[in-house]
């Protein structure tokens, strides 16, 4: 049966202006925490005198912890930018949409561009508010150090500055998210946009053939399952049947059993006094904040050799989970409400969950890898330079503080052994491999349904008259 993009009769350009303003206000209300930041961002003074003693900030202080003005302010009002456009799309949509020039394909590529221009917004918004976290985290650390001023001359008059501000309280009312709980907040944002997008656009292009096509699917597959059969048999014969609905599902189920393990490993990842995440900031953040210290350049050296960094190992796994999480939930939404669904969008959703799951699988195994690798290279050499750095008392205090000690510390006594924080050696490989095994040969069983589907609904359109007669007497 061919598939139609709009009825005309059913959407007017009047209705698709109302839905267009209703998206724009559910995007607006999505940026109102950006908007929040750019008031933040402008009106930290402690921020304008880092951007004016930069260039002697940069002397001091490594890359993860010195974002410059530029960088900050691209990624900003890019943000800001992409966003405007984004708006001017939605408004564009009554004349894209009802445009009888414009074929499916055409139509449906433009949801997928608004989609993205407006997911490149939240993550341009996002990674210059990480970078600001960056800022703060540094701007913390010289506010707890009780001794920076004196190996630091020429920084004097911005310590004594950050200090007095963090002093009386100014300082934490700019403060922002941290930089993991950033990407969550990205992550949450990404999945609102893609579900109300997804389930925007379907409606829009949306038939009612579709919908009546797979019902008649559904009664010639039950037709033959008659009466006296019980009611979990007429169950599981509804299950059974190889429909959107069912095929949905199944692939649920299936991308959870997959999903559960990695979940709990991106939470462990975040939680802020968590040893996994401790690790990572003792392993990449505190080199650069102790960069021009003379007694940490055996430590910096040895940490320069441990390859990666916080983003790849950190923040990367929870922006592959966004999407992950965002696409299931369009499936279990469309599920739970039984709503018709485009073949289109079905078979392209269908794809795009296949791509993430695995992408998921291969960052986390990634991630999890380094952070085994970790935990070996400071049991190797890592412990005995924080050993041997006990006379910097002050700026290791101030950093545990901020950032956590849950790996390295046991009370106050810094730990001999530090055991593994996830799955290691074996454990870990045999996890990765069963998960993609699983998802593969789900994968390959869900698309001999998704043939067989199409198949009979091909067959539908060559049937008889009688089986349609059939179908609407029963349904009356």
């Amino acid at each position: 049966m061919k598939d139609t993009f709009i009825s005309t009769r059913n959407l007017s350009k009047k209705n698709l202006f109302k839905k267009s303003f209703f998206a724009c206000c559910v995007f607006m209300l999505i940026s109102v925490p950006s908007f929040t930041f750019i008031g933040i961002f402008y009106s930290n003074k402690n921020l304008l005198e880092y951007f004016e003693n930069y260039q002697t900030i940069i002397k001091y202080f490594g890359d993860d912890v010195t974002p410059s003005e530029n960088l900050m302010k691209t990624f900003l009002w890019t943000g800001f930018a992409l966003l405007l456009f984004s708006i001017l799309l939605l408004f564009l949509m009554p004349f894209i949409v009802l445009n009888k020039r414009m074929n499916l394909h055409v139509k449906a590529s433009y949801f997928g561009i608004l989609m993205l221009f407006i997911i490149l917004s939240v993550f341009a918004f996002s990674v210059a508010e990480y970078y600001y976290s960056c800022f703060y985290d540094l701007f913390i650390f010289i506010a707890k150090s009780k001794n920076l001023d004196s190996i630091h001359s020429d920084l004097k008059d911005l310590f004594n500055t950050f200090t007095a501000s963090f002093g009386d309280g100014n300082g934490k009312k700019y403060q922002w998210t941290t930089t993991i709980s950033t990407w969550w907040f990205n992550l949450f944002k990404v999945m609102v946009i893609i579900i109300f997008l997804s389930l925007f656009s379907n409606n829009v292009m949306n038939s009612n053939e579709s919908k009546k096509t797979e019902n008649l699917v559904q009664y010639l597959s039950t037709r033959k399952t008659g009466v006296g059969q019980s009611k979990l048999v007429n169950l599981l014969n509804k299950l059974t049947i190889n429909n959107n609905r069912n095929i949905s599902l199944w692939l649920i189920i299936a991308s959870f059993l997959v999903f559960i393990p990695q979940l709990i490993y991106i939470i462990s990842l975040s939680v802020t006094d968590g040893e996994i995440l401790s690790l990572l900031n003792w392993t990449y953040i505190l080199p650069s904040l102790v960069k021009s210290f003379k007694s940490f350049d055996s430590f910096n050296n040895l940490v320069s050799n441990t390859g990666s960094s916080f983003f790849m190992v950190a923040v990367l796994p929870i922006i592959t989970t966004s999407f992950l999480m965002a696409t299931m939930c369009i499936f279990i939404i469309f599920y739970i409400k039984g709503w018709k669904i485009n073949k289109l969008f079905f078979i392209s959703q269908f794809s795009i969950l296949f791509i993430e799951i695995i992408l998921v699988v291969v960052v986390n195994a990634y991630s999890v890898y380094k952070l085994n690798l970790l935990v070996d290279f400071w049991n190797t050499d890592l412990i005995s330079q924080i050993n041997d750095n006990s006379q910097q008392k002050e700026t290791l205090e101030a950093f545990r503080n901020i950032f956590g000690d849950s790996f390295l510390y046991d009370s106050k006594q810094i730990k001999s052994h530090i055991n593994y924080l996830w799955l290691p050696g074996n454990q870990f490989i045999s996890q990765v491999v069963i998960s993609t095994t699983f998802i593969f040969f789900t994968y390959i069983i869900l698309i001999t349904k998704i043939i067989k589907t199409n198949r009979k609904e091909f067959i539908i359109d060559q049937s008889n008259t009688d089986d349609q007669k059939n179908f609407k007497n029963n349904s009356s």
